[in-house]
């Protein structure tokens, strides 16, 4: 039978081990907690497994004319958003909100803007480039994209989930949508934000430099 000062001893070293086991615990469920979550349905892929929501293969055409497709956004995390150059109200205050955005990150070169157009008619090549300009949008880290409006529109609606009406890219279809996504190097959506609401931009940057730090661009 252990004496006082043994029992003491014994609780002293039980106490010097656990404390680090402690501590991590601690650490690794903050971590989880503040981890983003990944949006959209999950799907079965053709190996039976179940996989989480991805934004597709894609193909357009920036305000210089080059080709973007998923190989420029690879490694990359990335916002998205849909606009049109003659929309008079809420494309203009959305799109002065993402330019605090690109402030943000336009030293992070792990860091891109992808602004899709849903009026591809309208809005040519030479007309996203004197558009991006009102924004002083970095052209190597901001695109404004145009191409096929049907593939604009099934990226808007299946891709990055901002229109849940059904609709086929036709002539009298149309998407208007003030909301800017978050996407992670593996095309996983991770955010949802109203593009005009700075408290949300606000939000959107934050969690950006969290998705920064679970990839290991940031520290």
């Amino acid at each position: 039978m252990m004496n006082k000062e043994q029992r003491n001893q014994l609780l002293f070293v039980l106490i010097i081990i656990a404390v680090p086991f402690a501590i991590y615990y601690m650490l690794a469920q903050s971590n989880f907690g503040t981890r983003l979550k990944v949006f959209g349905p999950d799907t079965v892929n053709e190996k039976g497994e179940t996989v989480a929501h991805t934004v597709a293969p894609f193909s357009f055409v920036n305000q210089l004319g080059d080709t973007i497709t998923q190989e420029d956004v690879k490694d990359k995390i990335y916002i998205a958003n849909f606009f049109f150059a003659s929309c008079p109200t809420v494309c203009p205050k959305m799109l002065t909100q993402v330019m605090r955005v690109q402030e943000e990150f336009k030293d992070n070169d792990h860091f891109l803007i992808l602004s899709h157009t849903v009026d591809p008619r309208h809005d040519s090549v030479s007309v996203l480039r004197r558009y991006s300009h009102i924004y002083n949008a970095d052209s190597s880290k901001w695109y404004f994209l145009t191409g096929e409006r049907k593939k604009l529109y099934l990226a808007a609606r299946n891709s990055y989930l901002t229109d849940n009406l059904e609709g086929d890219g036709g002539p009298t279809d149309f998407i208007h949508s003030q909301y800017i996504l978050l996407v992670d190097p593996e095309r996983h959506i991770r955010g949802f934000y109203e593009g005009t609401d700075p408290d949300d931009i606000d939000r959107l940057i934050e969690e950006t430099h969290e998705l920064m730090k679970e990839f290991g661009y940031e520290e």
